[in-house]
C-alpha cells in the first residue's frame, strides 16, 4: 500500500508539473486578469509568454482606455527587463506619425523604451521622425517625447547632436504658460545631462540664458549643470 501510495503521489507531482508547464505555455493572459493587477503589474512579469505580448500589443488599440493603458503599462514594464517586446518595434515607430494622438504617445514611449535593445539601429531610421514630436501640436504628447529622449541618451550615445539640434530650436512662445514651463523643465533635464558629459557651446548659452530669466525653479533645475 506505502508503494501504491508513494506511486499516486509521485503521478500527481508529474501531472502538477505537466499541468504548470501548459499553463506557462498558453494564452493565460485576459483583459479580467490585466485589470485586476493593474495596480501592481509586477507580479504579471513571469506569467506573460509570447503570445500574452501579442495580446497586450493588439490591446493598445483598444477602444477602452482603461484597458488600453494597463497593456501599455505592462508592455513598458517587460520592455524595461526583457528584450522580448523589442520584436514589435516596427509596430510601435508606426504608431508615432498616427493621427491620434494617444497613439502617438504610446509608440514614442515604448520606441523610447525599447531603445535598449535596439542592436540593428532601428532608431536611426525614425530618428528625425521621432525628434520632430518633442514639438508635437499636442502639448502631452511633445512632453512624452522630451521626456523619452533622457532613456535614448541613457543607452545610445549616437544620436546625441541631432537630439541637442531640435531641443535648441523648440519655440516654448507658442505654447500657454503653464505648458510653456514643464517643456522648459523637460528640455532642461535632457540638455543638461548631455551638458554633463559633454558640454556644447549651444547648450551652455541656452541654459546660462533660461537661469538669467528663469524662476527659482528653473535655476535650481540649471544650476547643478553649470559649472
Amino acid at each position: 500500500m506505502m508503494k501504491e501510495a508513494r506511486e499516486k503521489e509521485s503521478g500527481n507531482r508529474l501531472t502538477l508539473c505537466n499541468k504548470r508547464k501548459e499553463i506557462r505555455g498558453s494564452k493565460m493572459l485576459t483583459k479580467e486578469l490585466l485589470l485586476s493587477q493593474k495596480d501592481n503589474l509586477n507580479c504579471l512579469l513571469e506569467k506573460v509568454g509570447e503570445n500574452d505580448i501579442d495580446l497586450l500589443v493588439a490591446w493598445l488599440k483598444e477602444k477602452d482606455d482603461t484597458i488600453r493603458y494597463a497593456a501599455f503599462l505592462l508592455l513598458q514594464l517587460l520592455s524595461a527587463n526583457s528584450c522580448k517586446v523589442y520584436k514589435y518595434w516596427d509596430t510601435f515607430s508606426g504608431m508615432i506619425d498616427d493621427d491620434n494622438s494617444y497613439q502617438r504617445s504610446l509608440g514614442l514611449m515604448l520606441v523610447s523604451e525599447n531603445i535598449r535593445w535596439d542592436k540593428e539601429d532601428k532608431f536611426g531610421v525614425i530618428c528625425n521622425e521621432y525628434l520632430n514630436h518633442c514639438d508635437d501640436e499636442k502639448f502631452i504628447t511633445a512632453r512624452q517625447s522630451i521626456q523619452g529622449l533622457n532613456k535614448i541618451c541613457e543607452h545610445s550615445t549616437k544620436y546625441k547632436q541631432e537630439i541637442v539640434d531640435m531641443l535648441l530650436k523648440i519655440d516654448l512662445n507658442k505654447r500657454k504658460d503653464t505648458q510653456k514651463s514643464l517643456l522648459l523643465m523637460d528640455i532642461i533635464e535632457v540638455l543638461g545631462k548631455i551638458a554633463s558629459e559633454q558640454m556644447d557651446e549651444r547648450v551652455e548659452a541656452y541654459l546660462k540664458t533660461e537661469y538669467e530669466r528663469g524662476n527659482d525653479k528653473v535655476k535650481k533645475a540649471i544650476k547643478k549643470y553649470l559649472k
